[in-house]
């Protein structure tokens, strides 16, 4: 397996990446995008307007793909690591800092 995506329905016309990971020796060839546009097709096949994915606002390198593969955030989830979970996530190297939730979207044209 060189890379997998989750997708979860949200509803009708909306989907969320839920997870996207690529091997690391497979890393920075481009399947990363690859795989988010097959997804996007499939989404898009099935009816989806919006896709939506979220990330921690540390996660710097994850906020720039999707950016890069046209997705724009559009939302800010506050503490949502420290109030969301029954154990706060910290990230190993810092664990005084709150982290916050941002979220990405890309709207698409449906094929029909």
């Amino acid at each position: 397996i060189v890379g997998v995506i989750s997708l979860l329905p949200v509803d009708k016309q909306t989907i969320e990446i839920k997870n996207i990971a690529i091997s690391p020796a497979y890393q920075g060839k481009g399947l990363g995008s690859w795989i988010l546009k097959k997804a996007e097709e499939i989404a898009r096949k099935g009816g989806c307007i919006t896709i939506i994915v979220g990330t921690a606002d540390c996660g710097t390198k994850q906020i720039q793909f999707y950016e890069k593969n046209g997705y724009s955030k559009y939302a800010i989830k506050e503490n949502f690591f420290l109030e969301n979970y029954a154990q706060p996530i910290y990230e190993k190297w810092d664990n005084t800092k709150r982290y916050d939730y941002v979220e990405e979207r890309v709207e698409m044209k449906t094929d029909r």
